[in-house]
């Protein structure tokens, strides 16, 4: 739901809606620390998720219409 999303992370929004795995975010973090860059860029980089997977989120979670 929109409005329970909406102060959360976008690593914690695609956990719970199974879109990543709780390891699979932690990768990315870990890469985030290491070399900067965002976490989506860092998600697609690693092979986790394609760019057009992320957007539906990421509009939701700044409650913006995709």
């Amino acid at each position: 739901m929109l409005s329970a999303r909406k102060n959360k992370k976008i690593g914690e929004i695609l956990v719970e809606a199974n879109v990543i795995t709780e390891q699979q975010l932690q990768d990315a973090l870990y890469r985030q620390k290491e070399s900067g860059g965002r976490l989506g860029k860092n998600l697609t980089e690693l092979g986790y998720l394609q760019e057009d997977e992320i957007i539906p989120y990421i509009a939701e979670q700044h409650r913006i219409p995709f």
